[in-house]
């Protein structure tokens, strides 16, 4: 139900950084080691306010309810019971309110609405 998207960071000690470093397209600075927080240490080679853009476009696409509740359903109805089972606690209940409440109530065109 979860789409994995990031920019992506040139971690120390990895190939990617020592070409990058080598071809000086990295960015001076810490990385934060969140792909997902919007920034990144790698100069890319088309325009970084172009890069950043599509980037939120995607985000901003991917998580409309209509999308995806489509992975939900999707998700629910391939989804098979494991055999191991995780306890239930507060912060997987409230973690699942607040989503409820932000996709199916604040954005105004949720599942349980029936918007698309």
């Amino acid at each position: 139900m979860t789409a994995m998207v990031g920019l992506l960071e040139a971690l120390p000690g990895t190939k990617l950084y020592d070409r990058l470093q080598r071809e000086n397209r990295l960015v001076p600075a810490q990385t934060t080691g969140d792909n997902a927080d919007g920034t990144t240490n790698i100069i890319p080679r088309m325009d970084l306010a172009v890069l950043r853009q599509g980037y939120k476009d995607i985000m901003r696409h991917i998580y409309t309810p209509k999308h995806y509740y489509r992975r939900v359903r999707t998700f629910l109805q391939q989804y098979a019971t494991p055999k191991a089972k995780a306890p239930v606690s507060v912060d997987r209940l409230l973690a699942a309110a607040r989503s409820a409440v932000r996709l199916g109530i604040l954005a105004g065109s949720g599942f349980i609405t029936g918007g698309s």
